[in-house]
């Protein structure tokens, strides 16, 4: 091999590790491709791709709740039962109690001290309405009013959390920790005055 041929030999590797370098600087030699190109595929995929995985975040421990609802006449009594007293979502039981009435041409709540008697088999508790609100009769049917009055139903309403009423929560279980039939009666206090609408002193009862 003469010197010229390895003068153009050396000239070439010499271009060669220029490129080299050049493309190592970029970011971009097969090494770093490649690399990348594992990390892209090594990326998680979306969860939706697994929807058994998103659905054993719902509940299976048998906590779950459902509302449940009872009227007579102007009471409602509204329960959420939680299923257990061992369940990680006690202290979200509750019970709601209501009071209904219409008024006229006011949307203010005429009946603003509304008390409300409870029990619970046989464990009772008394407590003030926490919540009033009136809204527009409905109106229309054959027999539309004419007088030129406008009516109001209006709801005052109570709430028993269990976490704040535990004489509630007593009874509310068994000693091995499922719940009771839930046998419930309400007598409405009107006013401070001892005028009461207790459905004649036989109470507003209701069964869950």
């Amino acid at each position: 091999m003469n010197s010229k041929s390895i003068a153009l030999l050396l000239c070439f590797g010499f271009v060669a590790s220029a490129r080299a370098e050049i493309n190592f600087d970029k970011g971009v030699s097969t090494k770093d491709a490649a690399s990348a190109f594992n990390e892209r595929k090594a990326a998680p995929l979306p969860e939706a791709a697994f929807p058994e995985k998103i659905s054993s975040r719902f509940d299976t421990s048998g906590c779950s709740v459902q509302a449940e609802t009872r009227q007579q006449g102007p009471v409602s009594v509204t329960v959420t039962p939680i299923p257990r007293n061992n369940c990680w979502n006690l202290g979200d039981g509750n019970i709601s109690v209501e009071y209904k009435w219409t008024q006229a041409n006011s949307s203010v709540p005429e009946k603003n001290n509304i008390g409300f008697w409870f029990s619970l088999n046989s464990a009772a508790q008394f407590k003030k309405a926490s919540s009033y609100n009136c809204k527009p009769a409905p109106q229309g049917g054959y027999s539309p009013d004419t007088s030129g009055n406008s009516y109001y139903v209006c709801a005052a309403s109570a709430y028993f959390q269990f976490s704040a009423y535990p004489r509630l929560l007593d009874f509310a279980y068994n000693q091995g920790g499922g719940r009771n039939v839930w046998d419930t009666q309400v007598a409405v206090s009107l006013d401070d005055n001892g005028n009461w609408d207790s459905l004649n002193g036989k109470n507003y009862s209701f069964r869950f």
